[in-house]
Order: C-alpha cells, then sequence, then structure tokens
C-alpha cells in the first residue's frame, strides 16, 4: 500500500460499491461491433466486514471514497448477449481510518506515512480494467474488474497536471493505433483496446508508486488494488 508500510500488516479488506450515471452505445458498420462510453458518479466502502478470507494484520482500516470516472472501449453485441471488456478511469477522494492499534506505537517513519492519511479526504486517482456481461436487451449485466487506487498525501498541482497530461497523451496516441486496428479488423479491435489502454495504465500505476506524480520528484502515495464483481442495471 505504501513504499514505507508493509502490506502484511492490514486486515484483508472487502468492497462495497454503488455507482450512478449514464451509458451509450454506438454500433459500428459491421453490426456485431459497438462502442461504448460510460460516465458516472460512485461511492465506495471498503472494511473488513465485507471481506471474504479474514487476516491476521495488526491493523483495522476503513475507507470511505467517492468521486467521478468514465469507463468506454470497445465490444461485442448480438440478439442475446453482448461482451464489453472496458477501460476506466477516474478522480476520487478518500478518508482512511486505522481505529486499532494507536498508530502512535509504529515506528517513526511508517507512523508519519500513515498519519498523513488517517482521518483526513485525500485526492487522488483510480484505473480500472474488467469486463461486463450483458443478457438480452442488456438491462442486467454482470461485471468483473481489477482496480487500481493512488491516494496523494498532498495535493500539487502543477505537478498532477504534468504528470496527468502525459498520461493522457500517451492514451491518446493508443486511441490513434487502436483506431487503425478497428479500420482494418473491428473484430479484434476489443481485445487490443482492453489489452493496450489497460497495460499502459497499470504500467503508470507502477511508476506512481514511488512518486505519486511521476516523472516528477514527489512524495509516494497509498495505493492499493482490488479485484471487483458486481451487477448492473441499465435503464
Amino acid at each position: 500500500m505504501h513504499k514505507y508500510i508493509s502490506d502484511d500488516i492490514f486486515n484483508s479488506l472487502g468492497n462495497m460499491e454503488l455507482k450512478l450515471g449514464y451509458s451509450s452505445f454506438d454500433i459500428l458498420s459491421d453490426g456485431y461491433v459497438d462502442e461504448f462510453n460510460d460516465n458516472y458518479f460512485f461511492i465506495s466502502n471498503f472494511s473488513k466486514e465485507l471481506a471474504f478470507k479474514k487476516s491476521g494484520g495488526i491493523l483495522k482500516p476503513e475507507l470511505w471514497q467517492f468521486g467521478f470516472a468514465k469507463r468506454d472501449g470497445y465490444g461485442y453485441k448480438t440478439e442475446y448477449f453482448s461482451v464489453h471488456p472496458y477501460h476506466a478511469g477516474g478522480i476520487a477522494w478518500s478518508r482512511l481510518k486505522v481505529t486499532a492499534p494507536d498508530i502512535r506505537t509504529f515506528a517513526p517513519v511508517p507512523q508519519n506515512a500513515l498519519v498523513r492519511f488517517n482521518e483526513e479526504f485525500r485526492f487522488g486517482t483510480i484505473n480500472e480494467g474488467g469486463i461486463n456481461l450483458g443478457f438480452g436487451d442488456g438491462f442486467i449485466s454482470l461485471n468483473a474488474g481489477y482496480k487500481l487506487d493512488v491516494i496523494f498525501p498532498r495535493y500539487l498541482i502543477w505537478k498532477h497536471l504534468g504528470s496527468f497530461i502525459i498520461e493522457q497523451a500517451a492514451q491518446k496516441g493508443l486511441d490513434t493505433f487502436i483506431d487503425a486496428i478497428m479500420d482494418h479488423s473491428s473484430a479484434s479491435g476489443p481485445i487490443v483496446n482492453v489489452l493496450l489502454k489497460n497495460g499502459l495504465s497499470y504500467a503508470f500505476y507502477t511508476l506512481k508508486r514511488e512518486n505519486m506524480n511521476w516523472p516528477f520528484n514527489t512524495e509516494a502515495p497509498l495505493t492499493f488494488e482490488t479485484f471487483k464483481f458486481g451487477i448492473t442495471f441499465t435503464f
């Protein structure tokens, strides 16, 4: 979770999340490949009570989070079902609360790192990759994803904007390449899109573990990764 804090001191956490937003779909010329965009607000809770697997970590954290995100990609749609692999990105505000033991009993370095986040709302970024399986007219769908969170100990606007512009420029470069793939072979486009865009997001996430606003020399953030399973209702 943090370069100065060992992961094994934390209890395993489960996650419950609510998303509210809107979706748009455009059927491409071949009739069974479509392009989709979702924009949504989300609120989520991470706690040990929601975890399927209990662990023996000495820290018992709870985290509340809310924010805004966009999910998009290409997928396959028929009359009876749809498959939409996706890439998502957004911003979030997170509040971590560590209840026991008293974090003041920790060694100075991990103690200082935890104090920066404990019981404070902190700004950060999220990325998520996964797949959405729809049935019939798409009213109900199942989804599975892998989410990456980066929570900043403080907000440095110019360095964050610089880091954001670099990452978005890389994603836009991929969009140009993926558009060329879609023009040549739309059937392979959804898979190429999700692999490249999520791979790039994970690469940037890895770089941000040491410097929250990579490539600038900044503090280490709080980071965590989450497997997610859910059900979606589309009206």
